[in-house]
């Protein structure tokens, strides 16, 4: 028997259709307010495959298709300027790079080190020496201006 869509599934879809953002859909659909539970539920969604097949397949009927979709950036990115700005260009040429998964959207990196085995082992100044290093090491990542910081929302 072929699985079928749940109706949180098929509205999640119709949202994602209408504004191809997975957690602004899943936060109208799902039951959460929180944006970090939204996204997780959209990524779990857009990963499944019936989800991804009914979503390809309403496009394909507005032929919507990532050949289509392919060729119109194409043109807008190879177009003259005097036809189209720079800014439509250089946005299309984004587009472009992200379609073949070229283009990296957001850097984030996260850091999670267990210290307390190590501790109790030290002495005081070895525990400030290597905190103080943490640190360092900490502030060098947030001044790195291609990383972007995550900042809690809490």
């Amino acid at each position: 028997m072929p699985q079928r869509l749940t109706l949180k599934q098929r509205q999640f879809t119709k949202e994602y259709l209408k504004s191809s953002n997975g957690t602004q859909s899943a936060l109208q659909v799902y039951d959460t307010k929180d944006p970090r539970v939204a996204q997780a539920i959209a990524s779990e969604n857009l990963s499944k495959p019936i989800i991804s097949k009914t979503i390809e397949e309403a496009l394909s009927k507005k032929n919507l298709t990532l050949d289509t979709i392919s060729e119109n950036i194409n043109y807008l990115a190879s177009s003259r300027p005097e036809k189209i700005n720079a800014d439509t260009m250089l946005k299309a040429n984004i587009e472009f790079l992200k379609l073949l998964k070229a283009y990296p959207d957001k850097k984030s990196y996260s850091f999670n080190m267990s210290l307390s085995g190590k501790v109790k082992d030290m002495s005081y100044a070895d525990t400030k020496k290597q905190l103080e290093s943490i640190n360092n090491t900490l502030d060098s990542l947030q001044d790195d201006d291609t990383i972007e910081p995550i900042t809690d929302t809490e």
